[in-house]
């Protein structure tokens, strides 16, 4: 019992480590703006919360993607490639994906990512139980309204 006591202290520890602290969102409005901005957001969920991968544009990463945080990215009209992309960091490796988005200025895209679990195995043991799960990000674009309500529960982390 003392050993349940100790993993639920220790696994809530780590989840409340992960999650987005900063600042709440303020609607934003980019009209008349010579850049465009994507608002790129990730809703505070259980499943995946210890995975905090690395948000890249193109290809230099502009912030960490916490569980519940969102970033405003500021961009020059044109293609651009969002992606958590594989390499040897763990929180990345484990929730890869891609997303390309065409920005126009003035314009506000909002962008949701979410981990998706692919498989997920538990083994018993006779001091507890031990899982593992494998993630693989999504990024969604989300009509403004909608997002708008998801984001009122999520905080700033970038910038």
């Amino acid at each position: 019992m003392k050993f349940l006591k100790l993993n639920v202290v220790l696994i809530a520890t780590v989840l409340i480590a992960c999650a987005a602290q900063g600042p709440i969102y303020v609607p934003i409005d980019g009209s008349g703006e010579p850049t465009a901005t994507i608002v790129i957001y990730r809703p505070s969920k259980w499943q995946g919360a210890g995975i905090t991968p690395g948000l890249f544009v193109n290809d230099d990463e502009i912030f960490q993607l916490k569980n519940g945080g969102f970033g405003i990215v500021e961009i020059e009209p044109g293609l651009y490639t969002l992606s958590t992309p594989s390499d040897n960091n763990w929180t990345t490796a484990d929730a890869p994906s891609h997303f390309d988005i065409e920005v126009e200025a003035g314009k506000a895209y909002f962008v949701r990512w979410q981990p998706q679990v692919r498989n997920s195995s538990v083994t018993v043991m006779s001091t507890g139980s031990f899982g593992h799960a494998s993630f693989m990000g999504e990024f969604v674009l989300v009509d403004r309204a909608y997002a708008e309500v998801e984001l009122n529960e999520v905080k700033r982390v970038y910038p």
